[in-house]
C-alpha cells in the first residue's frame, strides 16, 4: 500500500513545481559563480575589469555547481596558505609582519562575517518559503502562485499546455458556524490533502482565499480535461471529514471551475475566468464547469 503524501511532502517534479523551485535557487548559483570568477582573477593577479570579469563569469557559469564549489574551496585554501606562510616567516620585516597581522585579523573578521551571512541566508530562505506557503494547509499561497505564473507558466505558454482549476467548498460557512472554526480548519486541511492525493505530482496547488483553492496542471489539454476531472474526483466531487465528538462523518461537496491559459493572459484574467466557471459549476449537476478560450 503506497504511503499517502501530505501537502508538506508533495515532491517538486520536473514540468511543474520543480521548475519553480529551480527559479528560487537560481540566485544562489549566480552568487557562487560570481565568487569563483572574482577570486580566480585575483589569484592570477588580474584586475577584474568589467570586460575581464564578464568573460571569466561566462566561462565558469557552464561548470556544474559541485565543480564551482570545489574551485571556491581551493581558492580560499590557497589564500589561507598565503597568509600563513608570510605570518610564520621569521625573516619578514617587522613592518610587513604588522601589516600581515592586520590582514590576518581582517581575514578572521571576514570569515566571521561570512558565517553570519550564511546564517542569515538560511533564515531568509526559511522566511521566503514561509512567505510563499500557506500556514494552515502547507500548500503554496497566492504570492507563490503569482511567482509560479511569472517564472514558469508564462515563459513556457507557447510550448506547453496549462489548465487552471478553481475549487470552492460548498456550505463552508455553515460548517464554521455549526461546528466551529477548529473543525473548519480541519476541513480545509482535509481538502488540501484530497487535492494532493488526486492531482498529478506536477501540479502546482495553492490556497488563495479562505476556502478557495487553485491548481495549475501542466501538459493537460482542454479536450482531456473532462475525463481527467472524473478520474480525479468522480462524477460528484466531495470528500468526508470526521468531527470530534460526532458519530457520523460530514460529507463536503465542492465546485470546480476550469479554464486553459493563453499567451495574452495575465494571472488575474485566468483566475477570473476560472472563478466564473466555478460559480457556474455550483448550478451544474456535474459539479464542474469549463470555460475555453
Amino acid at each position: 500500500m503506497s504511503q499517502v503524501q501530505t501537502p508538506q511532502q508533495q515532491p517538486l517534479c520536473k514540468g511543474g513545481p520543480f521548475d519553480f523551485a529551480a527559479k528560487l535557487q537560481e540566485r544562489q548559483r549566480e552568487l557562487l559563480t560570481a565568487w569563483v570568477a572574482f577570486l580566480s582573477l585575483l589569484q592570477e593577479g588580474r584586475v577584474p575589469t568589467p570586460e575581464v570579469y564578464r568573460e571569466r563569469y561566462a566561462r565558469i557559469a557552464h561548470l556544474p555547481d559541485r565543480e564551482k564549489g570545489a574551485d571556491l574551496l581551493v581558492l580560499l585554501g590557497e589564500l589561507r596558505k598565503y597568509f600563513q606562510k608570510f605570518s610564520q616567516d621569521g625573516n619578514v620585516p617587522q613592518s610587513l609582519s604588522a601589516c600581515l597581522e592586520k590582514l590576518i585579523r581582517a581575514r578572521h573578521r571576514a570569515a566571521e562575517f561570512a558565517e553570519r551571512l550564511q546564517c542569515m541566508e538560511r533564515k531568509l530562505e526559511f522566511l521566503r518559503m514561509c512567505f510563499l506557503r500557506d500556514d494552515l494547509t502547507g500548500l503554496w499561497n497566492r504570492r507563490g502562485l503569482r511567482l509560479y505564473f511569472n517564472e514558469v507558466v508564462f515563459p513556457n505558454i507557447f510550448t506547453k499546455d496549462y489548465m487552471v482549476f478553481f475549487f470552492d467548498l460548498n456550505g463552508f460557512k455553515k460548517i464554521n458556524d455549526h461546528y466551529g472554526h477548529l473543525t473548519g480548519d480541519r476541513c480545509l486541511q482535509a481538502f488540501a490533502k484530497r487535492l494532493v492525493e488526486a492531482l498529478p505530482l506536477t501540479s502546482f496547488i495553492a490556497r488563495v482565499y479562505g476556502d478557495e483553492f487553485v491548481a495549475v496542471v501542466p501538459d493537460l489539454t482542454v479536450g482531456e480535461t473532462r475525463g481527467r476531472l472524473i478520474a480525479w474526483f468522480g462524477k460528484h466531487p466531495s470528500f468526508e471529514i470526521r468531527v470530534p465528538g460526532e458519530e457520523n462523518t460530514i460529507v463536503v461537496s465542492f465546485a470546480i471551475g476550469a479554464t486553459n491559459v493563453i499567451g495574452s493572459d495575465s494571472m488575474e484574467s485566468v483566475l477570473e475566468r476560472a472563478d466564473q466557471a466555478m460559480y457556474r459549476a455550483k448550478h451544474d449537476d456535474m459539479g464542474w464547469h469549463l470555460i475555453r478560450v
